[in-house]
């Protein structure tokens, strides 16, 4: 199965604890914490906590629901990116406006799709026994 990742250039919602993963669909989804909010992919939003022994299962559910993870980046985030592309086009970054280099990178960057299995071993906390 395969876990779309969406980048959003914007902050993590107030209401999310920081170490929570976040996401986002079309339809209410399954976790420890769901809320409405601006649509993105759709309105519905959930907090799974990554540490939890239910982590996975809320996981593996929200996908199979089309639960998008949100990615919260910044501009920091997009600068390297600028500024290699720009030095490729012989030019540099301050020559343009930055929307012109958020653009581009969110038109390449903003969704990825990663195996939900890889992804699960690489970013969930050891679970209890």
């Amino acid at each position: 199965m395969k876990l779309t990742i969406m980048r959003l250039l914007e902050p993590r919602p107030a209401n999310a604890p920081a170490d929570a993963l976040i996401f986002n669909a079309p339809r209410p989804l399954c976790g420890h914490e769901g809320w409405e909010g601006e649509f993105r992919h759709g309105i519905f939003y959930v907090a799974i906590f990554p540490q939890d022994r239910y982590a996975p299962g809320f996981i593996k559910e929200t996908v199979s629901l089309d639960g998008w993870l949100c990615e919260y980046i910044s501009d920091e985030t997009i600068r390297p990116y600028a500024e290699e592309t720009a030095k490729e086009y012989n030019t540099t970054v301050e020559e343009h406006e930055w929307n012109i280099w958020v653009d581009s990178y969110m038109s390449r960057h903003g969704t990825e799709e990663t195996d939900l299995e890889e992804f699960l071993r690489k970013n969930l906390l050891e679970q209890p026994k």
